[in-house]
């Protein structure tokens, strides 16, 4: 964007992930798993823009949801970020130090209440977020003169 004249900071860049912090990656993953594949089976099931019902295939089991957790990569439309706090800083680090395959993210959007997470788990995500993840991403955001 610097390149061709234009400031970052006037451009929302970011994506909406949905993400579960808990005590342990277990918990964390458990906590938002099912509201993440039937949320990620609702899209992949939908017709497409010509009408056509995409085949059985393109539904995601919770095996291969779980890997996606577990790597961190895109396998469904909702593969969720989950973890303990640290690691959801690792997650987040490279993103905000511009390190990020996805280039450019001037914003960080979190979804904690996927439909059918419970209020306690989405609470508990929010108030680790803001309380000790938050705290370490801007202070890098800062350095980073962001």
């Amino acid at each position: 964007m610097a390149e061709n004249g234009r400031r970052a900071e006037d451009h929302l860049i970011g994506f909406v992930n949905p993400v579960g912090i808990a005590d342990t990656w277990e918990e964390a993953f458990e906590s938002i798993a099912e509201p993440c594949l039937w949320m990620s089976n609702v899209y992949g099931s939908r017709k497409d823009l010509e009408g056509k019902q995409p085949p059985e295939s393109a539904l995601v089991s919770m095996e291969t949801l779980r890997k996606g957790a577990e790597t961190g990569q895109q396998v469904a439309f909702a593969t969720p970020i989950v973890g303990t706090v640290d690691q959801i800083i690792d997650f987040y680090l490279p993103i905000v130090r511009g390190e990020h395959p996805q280039g450019l993210t001037t914003h960080l959007g979190l979804e904690v209440r996927t439909p059918g997470v419970r209020t306690e788990d989405a609470h508990r995500t929010m108030r680790l977020f803001a309380e000790h993840v938050l705290p370490v991403l801007a202070e890098e955001a800062a350095k980073a003169g962001r």
